[in-house]
């Protein structure tokens, strides 16, 4: 939009620096009229140039504002187009005005029919004129062209580079993606050794739980045993004395 609106405000400062050329020369005995009308196609084809370059910019614009603009273009294209006709009514005048005086004054005043030869030249030297300034046109046209196809070249240049960059890239991406697969196996295999080792060190807690459970056990029985008093070491009966006494060396009857 931004780019639209300075096409326009050069579209519109060749169009006044046309309307002043055009209303100098519609007024009589201007001097340098030739110089003017030169310079007034000049602006018209600025102002046609400036004109297409606007066209081009209102495709990128959206379809909201797309339509305006494309009425303003419109209107400035009617006003050109008014402008020119002018001109060139003025030109020929102009054109008239120019060979009557060059083909009359040098001839001293010629027979009529000379008069009409001379004014037939001129105008083949107008067309041929004509001729030479759109060859020109063309050339210009043609040279345009020819930039636009130098320009072309140098974005396709550009992309290529750009995919080249891009295609590069998009190996490294590849060789990073695999490395983090080789990345996610190993640490896939280490969780793996991990756990297995979490595992084994669980067993041997509880083996060793088991294990010291065994031994206090073994340890309490031997205990046990060593305390408590064995059969075979009962104490004996000590004697009681009888209540009658025995007599010892009695004599026979």
């Amino acid at each position: 939009m931004a780019l639209f609106e300075a096409y326009e405000d050069q579209l519109k400062a060749s169009m006044k620096d046309l309307e002043d050329k055009v209303e100098r020369l519609q007024k009589p005995h201007t001097e340098g009229e030739e110089e003017l009308v030169r310079g007034a196609n000049q602006d018209v084809e600025e102002a046609e140039e400036v004109l297409a370059k606007m066209e081009m910019e209102i495709r990128s614009v959206k379809s909201d504002t797309k339509a305006k603009l494309q009425a303003k273009v419109r209107l400035h294209k009617e006003s050109l187009g008014e402008t020119k006709e002018t001109l060139r009514l003025r030109s020929a005048r102009v054109e008239e005005a120019a060979n009557r005086s060059s083909l009359m004054g040098g001839r001293g005043g010629g027979g009529e029919e000379e008069y009409r030869v001379n004014v037939r030249l001129g105008k083949s030297e107008e067309q041929r004129s004509r001729m030479v300034a759109a060859t020109e046109r063309l050339e210009g046209a043609s040279e345009r062209l020819q930039e636009s196809r130098k320009a072309l070249r140098e974005t396709e240049a550009i992309g290529e580079d750009v995919m080249l960059d891009l295609r590069q890239q998009r190996e490294t991406l590849l060789h990073a993606r695999d490395g983090m697969r080789e990345v996610d196996d190993n640490l896939d295999a280490s969780r793996r050794v991990v756990r297995q080792m979490a595992r084994r060190i669980q067993q041997n807690k509880r083996v060793m739980y088991f294990a010291g459970c065994f031994f206090v056990a073994m340890l309490l029985i031997i205990l046990v045993m060593k305390l408590k008093p064995d059969g075979s070491e009962r104490a004996t009966p000590v004697p009681v004395p009888s209540s009658t006494p025995k007599v010892i060396g009695t004599p026979p009857p």
